[in-house]
């Protein structure tokens, strides 16, 4: 991690280019709008959002999904950009930011809340990646093994966590990661086009069980669940304009694509997400879920490594108070 100096009372203080109350200085913004698009299209690419895709079907047609599923990433992509402008316009990370409106104790509340929720989309990004490996393994070669995968996928993300952001999309998105992301979801959607009547599918009627609105809705929330941390990762960028443009494309355009395959593979599959794992385990001999499951690490990394920034936060501001109540005992001691 790269090193800076602050300077208090006591003199110069080396601080973490990671330190969460800290903002990054422009020398360290090392993040164009490359860099945007491969973290946020790498981000909006993953299992769970297929699987939130394969909800929207059979309650609603194929077309009415896809028309839902452009609207909601149309609504969800320009709200979540915009937040992330406000990270590289202060160079602080998310929960940072939330001090001059809410103050010191005020910003502390949502930091906490924050922290959990991480905590449990972790765990459940985790599970997917699991289920997934788990469905692989007995497709292929027939054993199962649920703790070890949920041990190996939980190492891996933490260890990506570790590293940070700016090691992540430089040295693995950037070089050979993204290229991991555009080959399966290639081949998923040639899969898709090749062996399955897509004519029939856009003909078939929804069942009524869910509205247009709810299926709007269900969209928006994928690019809006990450709010809350993207300026742990904007924050790190050259430029506004920059940023916006990053993430605009890149999580717009993977959002369409994964929701769209989610949508179709999981109508195909005979409606919902309970068999789009197993339809996904079985296109092209289950090779594109697998390069699909080695890139779906980034999620879980986002999360555990924003719940470490939100914590720091919160914990950093535990620290101060602490200090605080040790100096008034020392004095209160002296004074005696």
């Amino acid at each position: 991690m790269g090193q800076e100096y602050t300077t208090t009372g006591a003199g110069p203080v080396e601080t973490s280019t990671y330190a969460p109350l800290t903002p990054v200085p422009a020398e360290r913004r090392a993040f164009g709008t490359s860099d945007a698009f491969a973290l946020w299209f790498s981000l909006g690419i993953g299992l769970l959002v297929a699987q939130a895709g394969a909800l929207l079907v059979p309650g609603l047609s194929l077309p009415h999904a896809l028309a839902a599923i452009v609207i909601g990433t149309a609504i969800g992509v320009v709200l979540l950009a915009l937040a992330g402008v406000v990270g590289t316009d202060t160079g602080l990370a998310a929960m940072s930011s939330l001090r001059p409106t809410l103050g010191l104790r005020g910003a502390s509340v949502p930091a906490v809340l924050n922290a959990i929720q991480l905590v449990g989309w972790g765990s459940f990004e985790i599970i997917v990646m699991r289920d997934s490996a788990e469905a692989l393994a007995k497709q292929f070669f027939h054993f199962s093994m649920p703790l070890v995968w949920t041990l190996i996928f939980g190492a891996l993300a933490t260890l990506l966590a570790v590293s940070g952001p700016l090691s992540f999309v430089q040295r693995f998105l950037r070089t050979w990661g993204i290229w991991l992301l555009l080959g399966g979801t290639g081949w998923l959607t040639w899969n898709l086009l090749s062996k399955h009547d897509l004519g029939a599918l856009l003909s078939r009627p929804g069942t009524g069980e869910m509205a247009f609105g709810a299926g709007i809705d269900l969209v928006v929330a994928m690019p809006l669940s990450w709010l809350p941390l993207i300026a742990d990762y904007t924050h790190f960028g050259k430029s506004a304009g920059g940023a916006f443009r990053g993430t605009l494309l890149g999580y717009g355009i993977a959002n369409l694509w994964f929701y769209a395959l989610g949508a179709v593979y999981g109508l195909a599959a005979g409606g919902g997400d309970a068999l789009l794992t197993v339809a996904f385990a079985q296109a092209g001999g289950g090779i594109a879920l697998f390069l699909i499951l080695i890139d779906e690490t980034d999620n879980a990394f986002a999360d555990i490594h924003s719940a470490a920034v939100s914590t720091g936060t919160f914990w950093a501001r535990c620290a101060r108070w602490s200090r605080s109540s040790s100096r008034w005992a020392s004095t209160r001691t002296s004074c005696c």
